[in-house]
């Protein structure tokens, strides 16, 4: 909890009045006036920290029996715009919680959500290498997201190289850069294998910031569903970001992009896909 406050803190806008909250969601059980009174104990000491750096900081304990509901409540009540989560700590229950917690948040949840690993300071970081896959520019939250880690990369001067596979993303993001005034310089260098990370493109020190997206979504890609998994076992020395923009509406979709819909373009990958193991059955037996 203190890594993610800190972290909220930092990514926070310093000129937006509105405050950090920090939700804890408790189980509907017979204990569950007890929990919410634990949990308020440990929050107010959080709070007293967080108030050393002058930042407002409200925590709110809730009832429900599954965390995403509560969430996706709590998030719509106070109008967030940014959820932030934090990494499981147990290796063995890594790929149950990203398959099945992760999954009902990122579906319940109608906002930007990153979830954080911290191993190190981020002020020990060589620097921020940030993965944006195709279409992500077109996401909703795409521009927040960016401001976010621009802030980052000024807060601790660390230089940032973007890894990208269309140019208009890449343009996307300068344009941005360019309406903040955002004063950094971004290395970028093409990447298209989505489906794996290349280590040998990973230093130890640096922080890794994948932007993933929702099934449905505009940029999304089967492989992102395993992305948080593959993260955790090819870099277990590295802070890891992994971002899930704030996704447009279907119907805003059907509008602007007409037939370039999610579910034509999913359902593309998948005929394509489909081709591709019949020629290579087609081929197979053939040898025979």
């Amino acid at each position: 909890m203190e890594k993610l406050l800190e972290f909220a803190t930092l990514i926070k806008d310093n000129k937006s009045s509105n405050p950090i909250t920090v939700l804890s969601v408790v189980p509907n059980n017979e204990e569950a006036e007890i929990n919410i009174l634990r949990f308020r104990r440990k929050l107010d000491e959080y709070i007293r920290q967080a108030s050393a750096t002058e930042t407002k900081v409200n925590a709110i304990t809730t009832i429900d029996h599954n965390p995403a509901s509560g969430i996706s409540r709590a998030s719509r009540e106070l109008m967030v715009n940014i959820v932030i989560i934090g990494w499981p700590h147990q290796t063995d229950i890594l790929d149950k919680f990203f398959g099945e917690t992760v999954d009902s948040i990122i579906n319940l949840v109608d906002k930007n959500i990153i979830i954080c690993r911290s191993v190190k300071p981020l002020i020990n970081k060589n620097r921020i290498v940030l993965f944006e896959p195709p279409f992500s520019e077109k996401e909703k939250g795409f521009e927040l997201i960016i401001q976010k880690i621009a802030k980052i990369a000024r807060e601790y001067s660390i230089p940032v190289r973007i890894f990208y596979s269309e140019e208009k993303t890449r343009s996307s993001i300068e344009q941005i850069l360019t309406k903040y005034k955002i004063n950094i310089k971004p290395g970028f260098e093409i990447f298209t294998d989505w489906d794996e990370i290349i280590t040998e493109k990973i230093e130890q020190n640096d922080l890794i910031v994948f932007n993933s997206s929702r099934k449905g979504s505009i940029s999304y890609m089967p492989s992102f569903d395993k992305i948080p998994s593959k993260l955790e076992k090819q870099f277990p020395e590295n802070n890891i970001i992994v971002v899930y923009p704030q996704s447009y509406k279907r119907d805003i979709l059907d509008e602007v992009y007409e037939d370039m819909t999610p579910d034509n373009l999913v359902k593309g990958i998948e005929t394509i896909e489909q081709i591709g193991k019949g020629i290579g059955s087609l081929f197979r037996k053939r040898k025979k």
